[in-house]
């Protein structure tokens, strides 16, 4: 599932809702907003087999991304669960909320973040990562089931 962002201006802050329910062998992208190539994460939730959740973004002017884990929230595979990520670069902060449950991280770099240019290299994938090959066939792919999707920039 890809959304355009032709449209889409930089941002400083914003949230999404999924209501989803994914099922994973090992690992995945429940949303990953990046370039097309997918080596520039600017807002990426990720998941491992335990259900554990990481955000990757990008800071301003850097290489990588940097990832921030949240232990007080989880997702079983199988199960359908609201997810609803909010963040300000603003504020520094960034709230993950799965099933009403959230935990609040500040983001760890200064500063916070940086949103990719609108193009064709600005990608939001969900339940998958952009690839560097260009395609969706990858082993950062899941398959599930998504029931709705909200995304709100400000």
């Amino acid at each position: 599932y890809t959304l355009s962002l032709h449209d889409a201006l930089p941002i400083s802050g914003g949230n999404m809702k999924i209501s989803m329910q994914v099922e994973w062998k090992a690992r995945g992208y429940l949303f990953c907003k990046s370039n097309a190539a997918g080596n520039l994460r600017h807002y990426c939730l990720y998941t491992d087999k335990q259900g554990a959740l990481k955000l990757y973004y990008l800071p301003e002017d850097a290489a990588s991304s940097i990832g921030i884990g949240f232990s007080d929230v989880k997702v079983v595979a199988g199960e359908t669960h609201i997810i609803a990520l909010t963040f300000s670069s603003l504020d520094k902060k960034v709230t993950l909320s799965v099933d009403g449950a959230s935990q609040t991280r500040k983001f760890t770099s200064e500063p916070p973040a940086e949103d990719c240019t609108p193009g064709d290299d600005c990608v939001l994938l969900l339940v998958a990562r952009s690839s560097r090959k260009g395609d969706l066939t990858h082993e950062w792919s899941m398959n599930g089931t998504i029931a709705s999707a909200q995304v709100f920039y400000y």
